[in-house]
């Protein structure tokens, strides 16, 4: 009991060291915008940030969960096979699970600095000066285009992780069952297409 307490305690003592200077900055930094009377705005950039770090991280975890479960659905194990290595299995798909969400947090976290863009883009107002060459407004190139660029790297970038999960997962599967192996190369051929 005496030990769980310190595990418990340690714990929160080094929690308290990594979160504490950001909870003072936070609250530093919104005692300033209270004082010029702009708290509102604070919580704007505030909400803005997590709400975006909070869309995509949903967007690629549910992205890479679906290429997962299809991945998982299109080599089914033989039930002979499936009782010796059930344990096996449940530690891979857990370490994968860790790893997926690991991997939509990391590339969710760059799309919080660009809360400025997407609030110009929510907020866009039409220009009315049609730009000559492609006859858009100028208004698509001032808040529209930045978010369509950096949305496109970002799900380039997921494509190119849900890839490699997947082909770690039909990997593992490939390995597991010599009497599957053939099985599983077609049915990695035809993900690996779709996607």
């Amino acid at each position: 009991k005496v030990q769980a307490y310190g595990v418990w305690l340690g714990g929160g003592l080094i929690m308290s060291i990594l979160f504490w200077p950001a909870l003072v900055y936070l609250y530093t930094e919104h005692l300033w915008f209270e004082d010029v009377g702009y708290a509102n705005v604070f919580w704007k950039i505030l909400k803005t940030r997590w709400g975006l770090f909070a869309k995509f991280a949903l967007a690629a975890i549910g992205f890479m969960g679906v290429n997962l479960f299809v991945g998982d659905r299109l080599c089914p194990v033989s039930r002979e096979f499936a009782r010796w290595t059930r344990e096996r299995t449940m530690r891979f798909y857990r370490g994968l699970l860790i790893l997926s969400i690991f991997a939509a947090g990391l590339q969710s976290a760059p799309m919080m600095f660009l809360w400025d863009d997407f609030i110009r883009y929510e907020n866009g107002v039409l220009t009315g000066i049609t730009e000559l060459v492609f006859q858009k407004d100028l208004s698509f190139y001032l808040f529209t285009l930045p978010v369509y660029r950096w949305v496109s790297v970002w799900l380039k970038v997921l494509l190119w992780v849900t890839i490699l999960f997947v082909g770690l997962m039909y990997n593992f599967y490939h390995r597991r069952d010599p009497q599957t192996m053939a099985m599983v190369e077609r049915r990695l051929v035809f993900h690996a297409s779709i996607l």
